[in-house]
């Protein structure tokens, strides 16, 4: 923790900011012009540069691995702008590259790069849908949930972590790719979202308004950051 500094005072919504994976530069989706870009500037503040140029709207969605690239949605080429679809373009700029998926929202890009994970309704279910980027080919992970938010690749690749909700729970969850298995990491009533991994995959932390009170009725509603310690199964507060 610390004291927060301000980057941007230009007029205009700023929103979606991701850090690079070396943590020196900040993308994120801006409306300085009467549109919705994506820009990037040097984390530690100076002057945004305009990465897309388009009279759609363009949302941040995450970097690529390799810290070069940058993948956003828009609406551009989707007929009426009725769905939004992925886009890949470099940091500095020049013509996307509209990837090889009919719509996209919400995604997340594989640690190699080679592979798109997204949540998405199959059946009346939420399912995640795992693209491979090279192949074309798609493989649906059908886990049961009745929706499914914030999917995160592990930073070795062999893990995925994500929120499950069903009707009256909704926990963060870890999807083993050689086990095939599921965990719950969080069962109990308190809402959890937004998961993320440290760099070494040994915690998860995300936002949840658990405390000491586990009466559902008096259950305050601060939200706060909270980490999950694998080695030790323990949840502690973070923020």
């Amino acid at each position: 923790g610390g004291t927060a500094n301000k980057l941007t005072s230009a007029k205009g919504n700023e929103l979606l900011a991701r850090f690079s994976p070396d943590g020196k530069q900040i993308a994120f989706s801006g409306n300085y012009n009467g549109n919705i870009d994506v820009y990037v500037m040097p984390s530690l503040g100076g002057l945004p540069k305009r990465t897309t140029h388009h009279g759609m709207t363009d949302r941040l969605i995450d970097w690529y691995p390799d810290g070069n690239n940058l993948l956003f949605a828009s609406s551009r080429e989707s007929g009426k702008q009725r769905f939004n679809q992925f886009y890949k373009v470099s940091m500095s700029g020049g013509l996307p590259e509209k990837l090889p998926l009919p719509y996209g929202e919400f995604g997340v890009i594989s640690p190699d790069g080679n592979k798109i994970a997204l949540a998405a309704e199959h059946s009346g279910f939420d399912v995640i849908y795992l693209f491979d980027l090279e192949s074309g080919d798609n493989e649906i992970l059908d886990l049961s949930f009745e929706a499914i938010e914030s999917v995160t690749w592990s930073n070795n690749g062999k893990l995925l972590a994500f929120v499950g909700q069903n009707p009256r729970e909704s926990d963060v969850y870890t999807y083993n790719f050689e086990t095939k298995e599921v965990i719950n990491h969080t069962k109990d009533i308190f809402s959890d979202s937004d998961p993320s991994w440290s760099n070494d995959d040994k915690c998860i932390y995300f936002v949840s308004d658990r405390g000491n009170i586990l009466d559902t009725i008096n259950l305050e509603k601060n939200f706060s950051i909270w980490q999950h310690d694998f080695s030790q199964k323990d949840i502690s507060n973070f923020v």
